[in-house]
């Protein structure tokens, strides 16, 4: 057992829950292409960074099967919002006695293994760390306690995010560090951006 825990929050392939925002743009199949290859591409690049133990946080529960067969430690997600699930999977692990735990997603295609381990090292001095996203969120938190206040009343998903989750870190005092900026892909302009990578899972 390694003293870092990777957590990466995936949800298993199915065009009524991956890429809903691309709905209008990209068929079921092209979105449920897109989705798997960046999901695929997350695992691969992130399964074996050294000294990190790598574990899957799946949706929904019926998803076991199709994780199961990755090779690497799965939980399921908890139930709520988005801020109660981050906030109970990082809680799971650090439970589990990892000194840091590092959550992502898998729509993030630029996310690299230095940035993970950079996010590691931050968290050496600091109490949190994010992976700021240009939409206003962000794709990467890090943290060497669970700390809920970060993940209670916060606009997920929004231009806003980040920023208030900054005010509760900066009203409980906390040290915070920033990996770099990053796009994730959310939109057809967040597609358009990088679709010469994926024209093999486009008709």
């Amino acid at each position: 057992m390694n003293k870092n825990a990777l957590i990466i929050m995936a949800k298993a392939p199915d065009p009524e829950n991956v890429k809903t925002r691309l709905a209008t743009d990209l068929s079921d199949e092209e979105r449920l292409k897109l989705y798997t290859r960046l999901l695929k591409d997350t695992i691969w690049k992130l399964r074996a960074i050294p000294e990190v133990d790598t574990f899957i946080n799946y949706a929904p529960k019926e998803g076991e099967g199709y994780f199961s067969r990755i090779g690497l430690e799965i939980f399921p997600q908890s139930k709520g919002d988005l801020g109660e699930r981050m906030y109970d999977a990082i809680k799971h692990v650090l439970d589990m006695e990892y000194g840091k735990a590092v959550l992502v997603g898998v729509d993030i295609p630029d996310l690299s293994d230095s940035i993970i381990e950079d996010a590691f090292h931050m968290l050496s001095i600091n109490d949190v760390v994010f992976g700021p996203a240009r939409d206003g969120g962000y794709y990467l938190v890090g943290l060497n306690e669970p700390i809920k206040e970060l993940f209670v009343d916060i606009e997920w998903s929004t231009a806003n995010t980040l920023k208030q989750t900054l005010k509760v870190a900066e009203a409980l005092g906390l040290t915070v560090s920033f990996t770099d900026m990053l796009s994730d892909l959310d939109t057809i302009d967040d597609f358009k951006k990088v679709e010469s990578r994926y024209k093999d899972v486009i008709s």
